[in-house]
């Protein structure tokens, strides 16, 4: 299924099982974006017989993930965002325009917001999503489990600025005779998220 087509099934489902009586202003559809750097930690690789090969470490990238989400209003969100990350093997001799590791992620998540008296709001989520994880010796998916801390400004009614960081961690890898255990992702993006 096309990414285009489950944003669409994603919203027609939030709005399908949002109250009756959500008609405020700050209750609706939103759409998102953010960018900035990623960090995968420490790749733990093995054969499938258990043998230790080795750790693969990698230098920070460029991420950045895109979002359709519906606000409750007051505390509640959800979305759905697509995020991406390159980033390098240390002391790598890759030459330019190709990146070692590449992964792509699916992730639903929930927020839970913390209003105040001023435009900023903090926030903190749980997500939960699908990974697919490409290096140079192959391809593998895999569950990806994150949390979010971030907070929004709002600039105007419509408008908010959003600067946020997020832990994702991975299920084992399968990359045909090696697996990959342990690996994580950290990132921060500063980014803008606008009510439709």
């Amino acid at each position: 299924m096309s990414l285009k087509k489950i944003l669409a099934s994603i919203s027609i489902g939030i709005a399908c099982i949002s109250p009756g009586s959500v008609l405020a202003e700050d209750k609706g559809m939103y759409l998102s974006t953010g960018w900035g750097l990623g960090k995968i930690g420490d790749m733990n690789m093995g054969t499938n017989s258990g043998t230790f090969i080795g750790v693969l470490r990698h230098e920070a990238g460029l991420e950045y993930d895109v979002g359709l989400g519906y606000d409750f209003g007051e505390r509640y969100r959800v979305d759905l965002t697509f995020g991406q990350t390159g980033q390098n093997y240390e002391n790598s001799s890759t030459p330019a325009g190709y990146v070692d590791t590449i992964i792509s992620t699916l992730s639903l998540n929930g927020y839970l917001d913390f209003p105040t008296d001023s435009n900023l709001t903090p926030f903190v989520g749980l997500g939960i999503g699908s990974s697919e994880v490409e290096v140079s010796g192959g391809t593998a998916s895999g569950a990806a489990f994150s949390a979010i801390l971030g907070s929004a400004y709002a600039v105007s009614e419509k408008i908010d600025l959003e600067a946020k960081i997020t832990y994702r961690k991975f299920s084992e890898m399968d990359f045909n005779w090696v697996k990959v255990t342990g690996a994580d992702n950290t990132s921060g993006l500063l980014g803008i998220r606008v009510r439709l």
